[in-house]
């Protein structure tokens, strides 16, 4: 029996714990979602029981992008706001944003200046930025955490998602969080991370409505106020005749809706939205706008706002005036070639054509005239978006390209999201196929 004998030595074995990683919540803050509250309530109860052992940094965003401090990103001359950051009913600023934004200005040689008043006439330059608002953790569970230390972690998250309320922005913008959130220096980047996206909705935002920036230049000129014929030394010549225009050009109607597609009362508008200057209107025919020609005419609408109503139509108009200047009395603009605006043309009926004022002509006229001048201005402005792209999937790839150009190979992330319906909307779906809404559903993406 002796044989039968084996000696067994056994060795101690360390089972590794599980890395430790962080878990980015981006969740709905808009009016929207009150209706499930008990529901989500209920759902996050249970929201961290899977992660008990593990060492986690919990982090809360929203997927509104602009709040009160982007008041002051202005267009020149109109004063229109580069972006949606208030309510429109209440005009309550929408909070919390994930960004904070700074404007900086300087004068056309470059002086930093205080910013003046875009619809001024001071000259100015500005650069404005949005910068995502790193976050502090809403909560850090610990592997040695109790029981009761475990629940009581878990009890806050859930409170402090709950407690984002209604206050923010109804074009919520999730992917746009997601797409800033790695803006971040690799060093603020977890090694691995889990995001979930908690919403009532699709994001169908463009990378054009989640903006890096925009530079902005008012340049101060002269208006014209009073001009006196005169018969010799004159400041200017002025030559003019009459003809027709056919304009293609949209009339579109805007307004702003909630995120449930109601449309809020008192923010609908009316405006006739230019288009191409045609040799005549033949063929042309009023219709509604096609898909193509309503985005296009969006630039109509405000900022939060959307287009309601589009016609295309062709109009022409007679008697419109044709009207050029210089200044040298020996050109008769009439009959001979002259440079205007740093163009050359060969008389006033050539450069009216050029302008899309076509014959029958009026006679040409001219008169010399003296003039007097008041401080104007003129602007441009160029937004700057996050990311390049036309689309939502564009914001989408964006973020995971920029995973995995800032992350090392073995670092590992996961997208969970959400998407919360009701019974209600679930009813007005079927009457409104063309609303992005969802059947709840938990999907997850690898990064």
């Amino acid at each position: 029996m002796a044989d039968c004998r084996r000696d067994v030595s056994l060795a101690g074995v360390t089972l590794s714990e599980p890395e430790p990683f962080d878990l980015v919540i981006v969740a709905d803050n808009s009016k929207s979602l009150a209706w499930s509250r008990d529901q989500l309530a209920a759902g996050l109860r249970d929201l961290l029981t899977n992660v008990k052992g593990a060492s986690v940094r919990v982090f809360l965003l929203t997927p509104t992008q602009y709040g009160a401090d982007s008041a002051k990103a202005r267009a020149p001359i109109t004063g229109t706001p580069f972006v949606s950051w208030k309510d429109p009913a209440t005009a309550q600023a929408y909070s919390p944003a994930v960004t904070t934004f700074e404007q900086s200005c300087t004068d056309p040689a470059g002086t930093p200046i205080s910013c003046p008043d875009p619809e001024g006439t001071v000259s100015y330059r500005a650069h404005g930025s949005w910068t995502f608002r790193s976050p502090e953790p809403i909560a850090v569970i610990r592997p040695d955490m109790t029981d009761a230390e475990f629940q009581g972690a878990q009890q806050g998250v859930a409170d402090q998602i709950l407690a984002l309320g209604g206050t923010g922005s109804p074009s919520e913008q999730p992917l746009c969080t997601l797409a800033r959130y790695v803006t971040q220096p690799p060093s603020a980047l977890a090694k691995n991370a889990v995001f979930l996206v908690i919403s009532d909705e699709d994001d169908v935002s463009l990378p054009s409505d989640c903006l890096r920036g925009y530079d902005a230049e008012l340049t101060a000129t002269r208006q014209e106020i009073a001009s006196t014929p005169c018969t010799s030394g004159c400041d200017m010549y002025s030559y003019s005749t009459k003809g027709t225009i056919h304009l293609a050009g949209r009339d579109v109607t805007c307004a702003a809706f909630t995120d449930t597609g109601t449309m809020i009362a008192g923010t609908e508008h009316s405006s006739a939205f230019g288009g191409d200057a045609l040799a005549s209107c033949d063929g042309y025919v009023s219709r509604p706008c096609t898909d193509a020609e309503r985005a296009d005419a969006k630039p109509a609408c405000d900022p939060g706002q959307s287009v309601v109503k589009c016609q295309y139509r062709c109009e022409t108009t007679d008697d419109v005036w044709c009207i050029a200047r210089v200044t040298d009395s020996k050109v008769n603009a009439c009959s001979q070639s002259f440079t205007f605006d740093g163009q050359t043309y060969d008389n006033l009926l050539g450069y009216c054509a050029g302008r899309g004022i076509f014959g029958p002509y009026d006679q040409c006229t001219g008169q010399g005239y003296y003039v007097d001048y008041i401080p104007s201005a003129q602007g441009n402005y160029t937004r700057i978006p996050l990311a390049p792209g036309s689309t939502p999937r564009d914001l989408g790839q964006y973020f995971r390209r920029r995973f995995r150009l800032r992350q090392l190979p073995t670092r590992r992330h996961r997208l969970r999201t959400l998407v919360l319906v009701s019974a209600r909307q679930r009813a007005e779906l079927r009457q409104q196929p063309d609303r992005c809404h969802r059947r709840p559903e938990a999907r997850v993406f690898a990064v």
